[in-house]
């Protein structure tokens, strides 16, 4: 009898032990990082689009840079914003690097992409894919919780968005220092503010004119650059957020992923 107890003992503890440490990968996995300044020149997470490994100097390459939808968090086939680009692009074989990392700002986007490994991959990308923002505009919903009467001509919001603008600038700037014929496509902002309980402190109303004042700068800073292009997103989520957006009402499902690329795809 003794025995038997002591089998159970051990399986429990074996069991117990197996548990906290898929926790502890699954911590280790989605930690945000703190900035672009954090980011270790690890060799580049890269998704390859390309089936028959032929290359970077024969692919028609595709960067992702930016924060955690640009990584593909949420979606569990690891493609993410890629999940719908094609195999070949003008006869050539698609190759994605992608950069993403949870909780960046755009403070910390210069840093990811001016780190000096990426330079070759900067001078030779067809597309460079941005998301980037929804973490910046997230700092309006922390200020309305404290009080702040926030609107699209407060100046605490006004702030935000002229530094994230900046930002935005010193990016472009520096890659079409590398590349004037890249493509730049950065993705519009659906709505950062759904997660937050805020409705007492911002209500519905003046959330969705904040937003849609944030896109509508984001387009006219792109579109002084006949190279750059603001894909919007808010009208993909509007009706089908139950489908598209994972619980934390922040980051899409894959099918929310699978809607964004194939709208990024028909752009190719």
């Amino acid at each position: 009898m003794i025995k038997y107890v002591w089998k159970f003992i051990l399986f429990i503890v074996l069991i117990t032990a197996v548990w906290i440490a898929y926790g502890m990968m699954n911590v280790y996995e989605y930690a945000p990082r703190e900035g672009a300044s954090q980011i270790e020149p690890d060799p580049l997470q890269q998704t390859e689009i390309d089936r028959e490994n032929k290359g970077i100097d024969d692919s028609y390459l595709i960067m992702i840079a930016g924060d955690s939808i640009a990584r593909g968090r949420g979606d569990q086939s690891g493609l993410g914003l890629a999940i719908s680009f094609p195999e070949e692009i003008n006869q050539r074989p698609t190759e994605v690097l992608n950069l993403g990392a949870d909780g960046l700002v755009s403070s910390e986007l210069y840093g990811m992409i001016s780190r000096p490994d990426l330079e070759e991959p900067l001078q030779n990308a067809e597309v460079i894919i941005l998301s980037i923002g929804g973490n910046d505009l997230r700092r309006v919903a922390f200020l309305a919780l404290q009080g702040e009467e926030i609107t699209p001509n407060s100046m605490e919001y006004r702030e935000i968005l002229s530094q994230y603008l900046e930002q935005l600038q010193e990016v472009r700037d520096y890659i079409r220092n590398r590349n004037q014929d890249t493509r730049i496509i950065l993705i519009g902002l659906f709505n950062p503010f759904e997660a937050e309980e805020i409705s007492d402190y911002l209500p519905r109303d003046l959330q969705l004119d904040i937003l849609f004042d944030w896109n509508y700068q984001t387009q006219l800073f792109m579109e002084q650059d006949p190279m750059s292009l603001f894909l919007p997103t808010y009208d993909l989520f509007k009706w089908n957020s139950a489908e598209y957006l994972s619980f934390d009402l922040i980051h899409p499902t894959q099918m929310g992923y699978r809607v964004l690329s194939d709208r990024i795809a028909d752009l190719f």
